[in-house]
C-alpha cells in the first residue's frame, strides 16, 4: 500500500459566500452511515474551499505516514481507517492523498528507489512509465474509507504541465588523508541517505551519492578506483539488528557516557520512569540534531530539531509519547542521531492545559458537525480534567482577546446573565456548548450592535 499524506483540519473561521459561477466541482463527500452523518458538498472557487455553501478558512497540520511509522501496514497502531474516524469524532476534517510521495526529509521523498531505473520515466508528472508503475496513487484505486473522487479519468495526483528546472547543486568533494598497508586494502564509505533529494523537479535525472573515488600520492597523478569491485549495503547494522528493541539492545555493546561529544551517526540508549498522573507525556529533544527515536521498541518517528525558524528556534522540539507505549518503570529510550547532539540534556515532560478560551460571533455559521441552528462556544478540557472556574464570560461586544480575564475585557454592551448561563452549562463538566443567541441571555438589549460570546475557563 502506498504511503499517505494526511492533514487533520480544524475549521476556525468562515466568511459568507458570495454567488460565483466559477465554483469548482464536488471533490469530496462524507457518506452517511449508521451515525446519520449527511453528505457534505465540498467545492471551491477562486477564493476558498466551500463546505455546504459557506467559505471556510482551514488551519491545518499534516501527518506524514512513513515519517510517523517505519512500516507500511495498517494493523494495530497503523490503522488508518480508525485514525480517520477518530479525527471525525473530534470534529476535524481529513484531506487524504494516497501515494508514496510526501517529501518529509525522506530519501527520494518516499518514492521507491527502484523507480530511478525505469527507462524514460519522469516523476510526479503525466508520464506513461510513471503512471504504468502506479503514479502518485501507486496503483491503488480503492480503499475501505474513500475520501477522494476522480476527475478527467485520473486519480487525484500531481500531474501537471509545469515541471520546473532540473539544474542541481554542484558536487561536494571530500579530500582526506588515508593510511595504506602493503598488499590489498579495503575502503568503506558511509553516505547518509545516499544524498538523494526529497523534492523538486526532475529528481529522476539527478545524479546523487558517491560518483567517483580516487587516491593520490604526493604530486603523482591520481588513481581512479571507479572500476574496482565495489559492494553496496543499505542501512546500518543497528537497524538490521533492531537494537532499539529489548532483545536487539541486549546484543549490542553500549558505552556509558558522562559528557556529550556531539558525534554524528551514533546510537544512544537510556531508561526512564513514567511521570505520575494522566497528563500527556512529551520528550524534549531541543539538544539534539536530526534522527529517529524509539520507546520500548515502538518508533515514535523522526525528529529534526536542528532545522531552525528564521528566529533561530526549532520548528519542533517536544515530541508526544503515547502513554500506552509506557511501563510504570524502566522504559527504554533509543535514539539514532545523524548529525550530532547532547543526549544528556534530553528531558521527559508532561503537558497540562489549565485554561481554555473561546470567542464566537453571532453571525458565524454553525459547525458542519453540529445539528444546532445557531453558532456556539465550545469549551473542552483535556482528558481527566473538568471545568473548575469561569474566569470571564461576556455576551455583547467584549474586547477581541479576553484571555487576560477581568472586567476590563467588557465592552459597551454586556448581558449581565452571561456568567450565570455559562457556569450553569459548564462547571463540573469536561466539555460544554453554549449557543450564541440573544434568547439564551435574556434577549437583545443592545440592538444594532454585532455581538459575540467570549469565555475564559480554568481546568483542573
Amino acid at each position: 500500500m502506498g504511503a499517505a499524506a494526511i492533514m487533520a483540519v480544524l475549521v476556525v473561521m468562515l466568511v459568507p459566500r458570495a454567488p460565483s459561477a466559477a465554483a469548482g466541482r464536488v471533490w469530496l463527500q462524507e457518506e452517511g452511515g449508521q451515525n446519520g452523518t449527511a453528505a457534505r458538498e465540498v467545492t471551491y472557487d477562486g477564493r476558498a474551499l466551500i463546505l455546504d455553501g459557506a467559505r471556510r478558512m482551514l488551519f491545518s497540520g499534516d501527518i506524514h505516514y512513513p515519517r510517523s511509522t517505519p512500516e507500511y501496514n495498517f494493523e494495530g497502531r497503523y490503522d488508518l481507517v480508525k485514525f480517520i474516524r477518530e479525527v471525525h469524532a473530534q470534529g476535524l476534517y481529513v484531506s487524504l492523498r494516497v501515494g508514496p510521495f510526501i517529501e518529509a526529509e525522506w530519501k527520494y521523498g518516499a518514492l521507491p528507489f527502484w523507480l530511478h531505473g525505469v527507462p524514460n520515466i519522469t516523476f510526479r508528472s503525466d508520464n506513461e512509465p510513471f503512471k504504468y508503475h502506479g503514479g502518485t496513487n501507486f496503483g491503488r484505486f480503492a480503499s475501505s474509507y474513500v475520501t477522494t473522487s476522480y476527475y478527467d479519468g485520473a486519480p487525484l495526483d500531481e500531474y501537471g504541465s509545469v515541471h520546473g528546472s532540473h539544474d542541481g547543486p554542484k558536487s561536494i568533494i571530500l579530500k582526506t588523508p588515508i593510511t595504506l598497508k602493503e598488499g590489498q586494502n579495503s575502503i568503506s564509505l558511509l553516505s547518509v541517505m545516499v544524498g538523494s533529494p526529497d523534492s523538486g523537479a526532475y529528481m529522476e535525472r539527478r545524479t546523487f551519492g558517491v560518483r567517483k573515488v580516487s587516491i593520490q600520492q604526493g604530486h603523482h597523478k591520481s588513481h581512479s578506483l571507479n572500476n574496482e569491485l565495489w559492494k553496496h549495503q543499505v542501512g546500518l547494522s543497528g537497524e538490521m539488528n533492531s537494537i532499539y528493541t529489548q532483545e536487539g539492545s541486549s546484543r549490542a555493546q553500549w558505552t556509558t557516557i558522562d559528557k556529550s561529544a556531539h558525534l554524528p551517526l551514533i546510537w544512544y540508549k537510556t531508561k526512564f520512569d513514567t511521570p505520575w498522573g494522566n497528563d500527556p507525556v512529551t520528550l524534549n529533544l531541543s539538544s539534539m540534531g536530526k534522527g529517529e527515536f524509539w520507546i520500548n521498541g515502538e518508533s515514535i518517528g523522526r525528529y529534526w530539531v536542528s532545522f531552525k525558524t528564521p528566529s533561530g528556534q526549532p520548528t519542533q522540539s517536544l515530541y508526544h509519547i503515547p502513554r500506552y507505549f509506557l511501563k510504570p518503570r524502566e522504559n527504554t529510550l533509543v535514539l539514532m542521531e545523524e548529525m550530532g547532539g547532547d543526549p544528556l540534556q534530553i528531558t521527559v515532560n508532561t503537558m497540562s492545559i489549565t485554561r481554555v478560551y473561546s470567542s464566537v460571533n453571532e453571525l458565524s455559521t454553525p459547525s458542519l458537525l453540529s445539528r444546532r441552528k445557531h453558532p456556539a462556544v465550545r469549551l473542552r478540557c483535556q482528558k481527566g480534567k473538568r471545568i473548575t472556574e469561569i474566569e470571564f464570560a461576556s455576551y455583547g461586544n467584549p474586547v477581541e482577546d479576553c484571555r487576560s480575564s477581568g472586567r476590563s475585557c467588557l465592552g459597551s454592551c454586556h448581558a449581565e446573565t452571561t456568567e450565570f448561563v455559562v457556569k450553569d452549562a459548564c462547571l463540573g463538566r469536561r466539555k460544554c456548548v453554549i449557543p450564541v443567541h440573544p434568547a439564551k441571555f435574556g434577549g437583545d438589549r443592545c440592538s444594532g450592535i454585532e455581538k459575540s460570546l467570549s469565555v475564559v475557563a480554568s481546568c483542573g
